[in-house]
């Protein structure tokens, strides 16, 4: 063999393996880091479903009437939950007035018989249990009294529900 094919050979040789042991040394104690952070803004919303009673309401009767007016559907990202509130008040047909208190149930639960006192003129539920899971949501129903202590007198009534949710903190 010659000696030129020697050192090509030897070379091909010795300069992986050199490579290899320097590249340690080369590449130690050098280390990166990220930092992450993110932030998950609060998620509220209420949708109603209007029911056919909502405009039907029983008024030609005197008394207490209860009618189921509204479907809900609550969302929170909240694990405190969130805070329904609903006004109450009068239905109107000139200067003709029918107060009415409203209440909410679990869906397709039994219609309440007792309303709460409205406290001013909003009647305020705290959904912090029975949300769901993996949705957040809450599905409910509606109803108003109407307060009926004679017959009303003739004529087309109407008023409005408000609804508002807010975060429980």
């Amino acid at each position: 063999m010659s000696l030129r094919r020697f050192l090509i050979a030897s070379s091909l040789i010795v300069t992986p393996v050199a490579t290899i042991g320097l590249a340690p040394a080369a590449f130690a104690d050098t280390t990166a880091s990220v930092g992450l952070s993110g932030t998950v803004t609060s998620t509220l919303a209420i949708t109603s479903t209007t029911t056919t009673d909502a405009s039907a309401l029983p008024l030609s009767t005197a008394g207490n009437q209860v009618a189921k007016i509204a479907d809900l559907t609550v969302t929170t990202n909240n694990t405190a939950g969130l805070t329904l509130t609903a006004s109450t008040g009068n239905l109107t047909s000139g200067t003709d007035t029918v107060p009415f208190t409203v209440t909410t149930v679990d869906d397709a639960a039994t219609a309440p018989s007792t309303f709460a006192t409205a406290s001013g003129s909003n009647y305020t539920l705290n959904v912090n249990s029975g949300l769901d899971a993996s949705t957040g949501s809450k599905n409910l129903d509606l109803y108003i009294q109407v307060q009926n202590p004679t017959l009303p007198k003739r004529g087309s009534y109407n008023g409005t529900v408000t609804l508002t949710v807010t975060d429980n903190s």
